[in-house]
């Protein structure tokens, strides 16, 4: 209560168009009994950060003390939109054709709008994963977004350099996609704005489609369905200064929730909120303990770390994506071309195999019908010696 009260009164003096405006640090406050409702000034928490004012301190230790009321903007009701599951595109023989099943691993993908263009978006361990999963099956690399009638993302992902973030490589892959096919399967990008957020940031939302929330359901019509939950985390910041790479967020619960683990979620959009404003703070990436983050253990928690963004870091990843997509894509096609010359020799050599094994077949029957009825039938592998020539 000390530190809120000090905030509540101290102001910061920002010029303004050659002007001096008051702001008050800690606008209101409110506690219930449960939870504290505060409302900081913007400007003013912009003021300390930019100056280093040692009341920024004084901040973050209520940010770290306090449990927040987490308010969100009425628009992140429907942030389901903006995300589907991310697996590998493969075909099944019988109902389930291109569904994966309930226990592949899978993440999450988001579809933004930046500028006049929409780009998919996850995290590049997912990209790395399933591409390896393809390379097992000798299969070329396609991303499936199994909702509705299903969505086939080509690619290919490209991930920005590392040099973006020295001390880390940013854990996030990107790849242009045609806006028309999102609304066709029902989804629409989140379209970014202007509109990045006050540090630190007291709470945020990941969401996403958890891989133990995937499980099979009878169709309404005929065939399998695959019911694929989705999940939005709320967690409560810990007073990062919002110039890393990654932030984390963290909240401890009453009670432990019907939802265990968070893998899958990663690629999934992490927004930031209040009751008049939100916005993009970046996307789930691999946390320590779990990909993705978890909601339980030894104490009741929800934990997930961020790739952070901002207009500045979006606007050097999508130039690096659009300067560099059409080589990529190029390889791509280089490495499918082989690969499917590949593709086409092995079946050649397993239809001539097929077909030499069903004359074998064919011609011993045949031999063994002339044959009396003491005569003793040989082995199969030692009559190729007497069969006929067109064998």
């Amino acid at each position: 209560m000390q530190h809120l009260n000090f905030l509540a009164r101290e102001s910061v003096n920002i010029a303004k168009g050659g002007l001096t405006v008051r702001e008050i640090i800690l606008q209101s406050w409110h506690f219930d009994g449960d939870y504290f409702d505060l409302i900081f000034s913007e400007p003013a928490l912009e003021f300390l950060q930019s100056t280093d004012d040692s009341r920024i301190e004084i901040v973050q230790i209520v940010f770290d003390q306090v449990e927040p009321n987490f308010h969100f903007h009425d628009d992140l009701k429907d942030a389901k939109v903006h995300s589907a599951v991310l697996a590998l595109h493969t075909f099944e023989f019988g109902d389930r054709r291109f569904l994966p099943q309930p226990e592949d691993l899978t993440g999450t993908v988001t579809f933004i709008r930046y500028g006049e263009k929409c780009y998919a978006v996850t995290a590049k361990h997912v990209v790395t994963y399933l591409t390896d999963q393809a390379s097992e099956r000798k299969q070329p690399v396609r991303y499936y977004c199994p909702v509705n009638t299903g969505l086939v993302i080509r690619g290919p992902f490209v991930a920005p350099p590392r040099e973006f973030f020295p001390d880390h490589e940013p854990d996030v892959a990107i790849t242009p996609i045609d806006e028309a096919a999102l609304l066709r399967i029902g989804k629409r990008p989140f379209v970014i704005s202007d509109n990045d957020p006050v540090w630190p940031l007291p709470y945020a939302m990941a969401t996403g489609f958890p891989t133990a929330e995937k499980k099979d359901v009878d169709s309404k019509f005929e065939g399998v369905q695959l019911s694929m939950g989705f999940v939005r985390a709320v967690a409560a910041g810990n007073g990062a200064d919002g110039k890393h790479h990654s932030v984390t967020f963290y909240s401890d619960l009453d009670s432990l929730p019907p939802i265990s683990k968070l893998s899958g979620m990663s690629g999934g959009p992490v927004f930031w909120s209040d009751a008049d404003s939100y916005g993009l703070v970046g996307f789930v990436k691999e946390a320590l303990e779990q990909e993705g983050g978890e909601v339980s253990g030894d104490t009741a928690k929800v934990h997930f770390w961020v790739q952070r963004v901002d207009q500045v870091i979006l606007r050097d990843w999508i130039n690096h994506v659009e300067e560099n997509w059409p080589h990529e894509r190029e390889k791509q096609d280089a490495s499918d071309s082989l690969l499917f010359k590949e593709i086409e020799e092995r079946n050649l050599r397993n239809r001539e195999d097929f077909f030499r094994r069903s004359r074998r077949d064919i011609a011993y029957l045949e031999w063994c019908a002339k044959l009396g009825l003491r005569d003793r039938k040989p082995r199969k592998k030692n009559a190729e010696l007497y069969l006929p020539e067109w064998m």
